[in-house]
């Protein structure tokens, strides 16, 4: 569940906003005995809103409808009065479609997406956009996280004095955690079309992952995770350099103890 409502509401947007709000607030009840190191919770829900079509009164070619009511769906999926919309933006809402047969279509858009299928099972779709927003929340997840990590970092560069057993080590240890997780996602993005099996499914896949940006996503996630951990490896490193300082000198010291002692006892 995604997507803040736009500020011109229709009638069923207030109404799936509503429902949104009663299956989050439900599905943050049932899961948070389970949850590890959650933060902020339950977040405000974002509604990502799929319209499922059966049955077309009669029309038999759901692309060729398309063609006909192209500017009424893009009007419906963007949340708009169509006589508004440019032809561009009509296109631009359009530009992501995937269908199999005459029978079937999907347009998949940023807010909402069309779903017709005149056999009458949309399932399978609907799971593969549901997957898509499911790793985008991940990733919009991680890069919350990597913001405070950040904040934290260029905190502690910036002291001139920081403790040799300071927090260094304890957000390294967070970072390699972070690290595996972001891992496991990014190969979830980059793999999991070839467990679909269905080729089809996977082109719908394929098309939300275009149309949310997941690999941009990705991308932003690991180069800033990258620096983020240069800034702590370095951290780490000053302080690994100071506690070896710190430690010739206790042996310097010990030296010379050792040595005014050897030259007590021998007066």
């Amino acid at each position: 569940i995604r997507r803040p409502p736009r500020s011109t509401l229709f009638p069923y947007t207030t109404l799936f906003r509503s429902v949104a709000l009663k299956l989050c607030a439900e599905a943050c009840d049932s899961l948070k005995d389970l949850m590890v190191g959650r933060t902020e919770f339950p977040p405000p829900p974002e509604a990502y809103t799929v319209f499922c079509l059966t049955d077309l009164a009669g029309v038999n070619d759901v692309n060729h409808w398309l063609g006909e009511q192209r500017r009424e769906v893009a009007g419906l999926l963007t949340d708009t009065t169509a006589s508004q919309l440019s032809e561009a933006q009509v296109g631009e809402v359009l530009r992501i479609q995937r269908s199999f047969e005459n029978t079937d279509l999907a347009v998949i858009d940023w807010d909402a997406a069309l779903v017709v299928d005149l056999t009458g099972y949309v399932d399978d779709v609907l799971y593969a956009l549901e997957l898509a927003n499911l790793q985008l929340e991940e990733f919009r997840v991680m890069d919350r996280r990597l913001d405070t990590y950040l904040d934290r970092a260029y905190e502690d560069v910036e002291r001139q004095h920081m403790p040799l057993f300071g927090r260094a080590n304890k957000v390294l240890r967070h970072l390699r955690r972070f690290r595996v997780d972001v891992a496991k996602l990014t190969d979830e993005v980059t793999h999991i079309t070839k467990f679909f099996g269905d080729w089809h499914l996977a082109r719908v896949y394929l098309g939300a992952r275009d149309r949310f940006y997941l690999d941009q996503w990705r991308a932003s996630v690991e180069q800033r995770l990258a620096q983020l951990d240069k800034l702590y490896s370095v951290v780490h490193t000053e302080l690994n350099e100071q506690r070896m300082l710190w430690l010739e000198i206790i042996i310097v010291i010990f030296f010379a103890i050792d040595l005014l002692i050897l030259l007590w006892v021998r007066r």
